[in-house]
């Protein structure tokens, strides 16, 4: 790219951006209606000037004082005459030709651009001998009425331009790409006036051209001052047209445009002017006075004044550049409607065939017990989502009308849902407070404390509960809290198991698994809670010693739960070790809903909390295969209390109340 300087002032920027034909590049601030909007992304490109010449003429060295040339309307040879014959033109003589182009319309219009391209298009009439590919452009004097050979002649100026690899051949227009003589031009201040002449004009046996009256110039042109719309701020949207255009939610929104310039040596202060439409009618509403100036680069800004806009309305606003001299550049800018009206109130239905139908004011489902809402606006068409939180009032959460959002939740008790409408301009509706309560599950399964101490069995806690069956007296032993009325099973045989005579909870749901437990030994792999075969039918809650365990001893505290057809198992696996003569609250839980399959651990030495330890992610178990409840039996030695088996899943909450011994 070629930059015009001081002197480009010569040349006009014909600024037509097309909407309707209306010229502003020469527009001041106290011109009347701004054109229509123009999307900012027009200034990107070149703007073209094409012009013919002001004037021509053509020069004959054999009569320097003539002006007979001047305005010629038929082809002139370039180069010797040879028999021509006629006053001027003698077999000795020479003959050029010269186009001035002028000032290409409003020379104010390029003041301050820069030059991209300039293309000499030249009418041959007639190549004899090839005569095209031997001329040469020049930068000539201003052409008037009075120019003759001897007044201009010498003043020509070589540009380095030729028709070198104009080919052969009449009756066709040949291009010249002049940039680099526009320019000099330009920044020397002379007129964009070009001559064609022979390269050798004392050869005799040369080829010659003809050429036309009708020679054209085009200039590219890239204004240095550059406007580009941002939006409005307060509130902010992005700068649109059209369909896209976008809503905003005040009558007296903040425009904004960032203006900048490649002006030499060092960008120059600039100022802008802003207006307004009405796109119905195509009036002009409203005008700025220049904004203060500010470094380029620099965003600019107004605030529309009140009663300018009004709701429900739609309007096109432009932003322009104060030029140095004080024209405007092109209008460029964006659109925007005007939307001051509120949505509704949002309506929240609970949408049946969820685990849980969580209605209003009602109590229903539980932890991990997934229901769904759906979100609507009545009598309000133009909502662009609803925002919505549960528990807090922070409403971060989206979603667009119509859409149902589940929700699983993670806790007991009372529960708000908070949801508010907000349309495309940011407009929001109240904010509806939707109150429901997430059951406390009703335990189904088996909760054994031991606390009869003697016997052969051991009775649940739980209404209805399964009662545990002794492989003898003999495993009864002091609980995990030393009180004289808890008491816990001890398994030092292999024959020693407490069992249910059938399955305590349905292994396919929702499970949580829970006990003290002391191990007396560790590296091996042994089950302390369990149903159904090794885990792949039911669930084992236990101890691995294999490569899945990764604590320092070898052996981790584990969960295995079954999945699929019953074939096969996952095991969550803690990092944490047993500690032989150490009581540990082990739980292990499987969330049907999310997939989870988690160990938690709590140890009842020193200040340890309920962590979670270790986890898997596992597919339902699909079957609902038979299995009574063991505890004990096999591998496993070490005492056990305060065993429970039932069918939902915990918050962390109540495994921390489970560890300090509540019920």
């Amino acid at each position: 790219m070629v930059r015009r300087r001081q002197a480009l002032a010569a040349l006009a920027l014909v600024g037509l951006l097309m909407t309707g034909g209306v010229t502003t590049a020469n527009a001041s601030p106290d011109d009347g209606p701004v054109a229509p909007v123009v999307a900012a992304a027009a200034q990107d490109d070149p703007m073209v000037l094409e012009s013919g010449p002001q004037t021509r003429t053509a020069l004959r060295s054999g009569a320097p004082s003539s002006t007979a040339g001047f305005g010629f309307t038929r082809d002139r040879f370039v180069g010797r005459c040879t028999g021509e014959g006629g006053r001027g033109c003698p077999a000795r003589a020479v003959q050029r030709v010269a186009y001035d182009f002028g000032d290409l319309g409003d020379p104010a219009a390029l003041a301050d651009g820069t030059l991209v391209r300039a293309t000499l298009s030249l009418p041959v009439g007639r190549d004899q001998r090839c005569g095209v590919a031997d001329v040469q452009v020049y930068t000539v004097p201003a052409v008037t009425a009075t120019t003759t050979w001897g007044s201009s002649a010498a003043r020509w100026r070589a540009t380095g331009a030729d028709l070198s690899d104009a080919g052969c051949g009449g009756d066709r227009r040949v291009e010249v790409d002049v940039t680099e003589a526009v320019d000099r031009a330009l920044g020397q201040g002379w007129p964009l006036a070009f001559g064609l002449a022979a390269a050798d004009e004392d050869c005799h046996r040369c080829g010659r051209a003809a050429f036309g009256p009708d020679a054209t110039l085009t200039v590219e042109v890239r204004a240095t001052d550059v406007v580009v719309p941002v939006g409005t701020w307060h509130p902010e949207t992005p700068c649109l047209v059209g369909d896209d255009r976008p809503a905003v939610r005040s009558a007296t929104a903040t425009l904004a445009a960032e203006l900048s310039n490649e002006r030499e040596p060092f960008p120059t202060g600039m100022s802008a002017v802003f207006a307004v439409r009405d796109l119905a009618t195509g009036a002009e509403l409203w005008r700025s006075t220049p904004t203060a100036r500010l470094a380029s680069g620099s965003t600019h800004t107004v605030r529309v004044p009140a009663g300018t806009l009004v709701d429900g309305g739609t309007y096109g606003w432009t932003a322009q550049a104060v030029r140095p001299d004080g024209a405007l550049t092109a209008a460029v800018g964006c659109e925007l409607s005007v939307d001051l009206r509120a949505p509704g109130e949002t309506v929240v239905t609970a949408v049946d065939g969820y685990p849980a139908v969580y209605l209003e004011d009602q109590v229903a489902g539980g932890v991990s017990v997934t229901g769904g809402f759906r979100f609507e606006v009545p009598d309000t068409d133009d909502v662009a989502y609803v925002r919505y939180s549960f528990y807090g009032d922070a409403l971060l959460e989206r979603a667009a009308p119509g859409e149902i959002v589940e929700f699983t939740p993670t806790s007991t008790g009372p529960t708000v849902l908070y949801a508010q409408a907000v349309d495309g301009a940011g407009n929001v509706g109240p904010r509806l407070t939707y109150r429901f309560v997430v059951a406390v599950p009703v335990p189904s399964g088996g909760s054994w404390w031991f606390d009869e101490l003697s016997g052969t069995t051991a009775a649940s806690a739980l209404p209805g509960g399964h009662v545990l069956a002794l492989s003898g007296e003999d495993l009864w032993s002091q609980g995990v809290f030393g009180t004289p009325d808890d008491g816990a099973l001890t398994f030092d045989a292999a024959g020693d198991v407490a069992a249910t005579d059938g399955s305590v909870v349905d292994p396919t749901g929702n499970l949580t698994v829970a006990a003290f437990v002391r191990p007396d030994a560790d590296g091996s792999t042994a089950s302390v809670v369990a149903q159904g075969e090794d885990g792949r039918t039911g669930f084992t809650l236990g101890t691995v010693a294999d490569g899945s365990c990764t604590s320092s001893t070898g052996t981790c505290w584990a969960f295995s739960v079954g999945t699929g057809d019953g074939s096969t198992a996952v095991t969550a696996v803690s990092d944490v070790a047993p500690t032989p003569g150490a009581w540990t609250f082990v739980t292990g839980m499987r969330n049907v809903v999310t997939g989870d399959v988690e160990v938690w651990t709590c140890p009842l030495e020193g200040f340890g909390d309920v962590t979670l330890t270790g986890r898997a992610d596992a597919t339902p178990l699909t079957g609902a295969p038979a299995g009574h409840l063991t505890i004990g039996g096999g591998a496993w030695q070490g005492a056990v209390d305060g065993v429970r088996v039932l069918d939902s899943v915990q918050d962390v909450s109540k495994l921390r109340r489970w560890c300090t011994g509540a019920r």
